[in-house]
């Protein structure tokens, strides 16, 4: 008769298919349970005759506007991105900081970590990244800690006119409640916000967001794969602020395996203690197709925002200490 029908059923997650769902032509088994203090929902596709699907589960959202799913990332983008590391180079914006690899600064297209303790300057350093912003480069911050408005505030203590560059609409401040929503939901946000701005330079603010998400512990590592090969294909130039609890600054807080299937480049800061000072030192771990300066630099901090000490003076006298 040619209707297309949708039958409901009552049944339990962990129960198998029964005789009668054998003989539809598809299957859609949804699950409602409780993570912690929230309720995760998710779909599930068992079958679906006659078409190629997307396996495993996808977070799904129900809410004034009806229903969303958010299906599973690392399942769903999977196209190949030819990365080409070609020369092109997006300026830190900090003072002296670019010299210190061979392409002049982040290169273009690819993916960087900023590794540190609270206190080092990730967040300082972000913000002079998207602090470059302009109509050819537009930046987008993406963060889960300061609100949009404390975000300007703090950039115009360190000269950075952060305020301007959002009426100009060359840069857009995200914020995203801190452990309220699901690992697939914050990544099409994302993905979904660089693609409406287009932006070129992009900073999060930081992973941590994405690492109380009780599904990363299981996902992390696929998941984090397909999202940065994701913002190489769209293109932009992207900062990740890691959170460390190692004052030294040298252990990055992901399995090796983890921020090699993430991260091109790696920014390590480290705070040092020495007679009675706190001194900020930053050096280079990695940058994927560029020769680079291994070497401690320090970091000073001033009214006109950080700059990179020239030819590492201080820093050695530090290391030394």
């Amino acid at each position: 008769m040619g209707c297309t029908v949708l039958l409901l059923q009552s049944v339990a997650a962990e129960d198998p298919l029964s005789p009668e769902q054998t003989m539809v032509d598809g299957v859609f088994r949804l699950r409602h349970e409780l993570a912690g203090s929230r309720v995760e929902r998710s779909l599930q596709v068992v079958k679906f005759r006659g078409s190629a699907t997307i396996d495993g589960l996808h977070a799904m959202q129900i809410n004034g506007d009806g229903i969303t799913v958010f299906p599973r990332l690392e399942a769903a983008r999977v196209a190949e991105v030819e990365h080409v590391i070609n020369g092109v180079a997006i300026s830190t914006g900090v003072p002296g900081f670019d010299s210190l690899n061979q392409a002049g600064g982040y290169p273009a297209a690819s993916v960087t970590a900023l590794s540190g303790p609270s206190g080092s300057g990730k967040t300082l350093l972000g913000l002079h990244f998207v602090g470059q912003a302009t109509s050819h480069e537009p930046a987008l911050l993406f963060g889960f800690y300061e609100s949009p408005a404390v975000l300007v505030k703090i950039a115009a203590s360190f000269g950075l006119d952060l305020e301007s560059l959002c009426k100009q609409k060359v840069l857009e401040i995200i914020w995203q409640p801190y452990g309220l929503l699901g690992l697939d939901e914050l990544a099409y946000r994302l993905l979904g916000a660089v693609e409406r701005t287009r932006c070129k330079r992009l900073f999060i603010d930081g992973l941590g967001g994405f690492l109380s998400v009780r599904a990363f512990e299981e996902r992390g590592t696929p998941f984090l794969a397909a999202l940065s090969n994701e913002l190489r294909r769209l293109g932009t130039t992207t900062l990740v602020a890691l959170e460390s609890d190692d004052p030294e600054g040298f252990t990055v807080p992901l399995a090796a395996h983890g921020i090699t299937a993430m991260a091109d480049n790696v920014v390590r800061l480290r705070l040092q203690e020495q007679d009675g000072l706190t001194r900020r030192l930053v050096s280079i771990g990695k940058v994927r197709g560029s020769r680079l300066d291994l070497s401690l630099r320090e970091l000073t901090l001033s009214d006109a925002g950080l700059l990179v000490v020239p030819d590492g003076r201080g820093a050695a006298d530090v290391s030394r200490g």
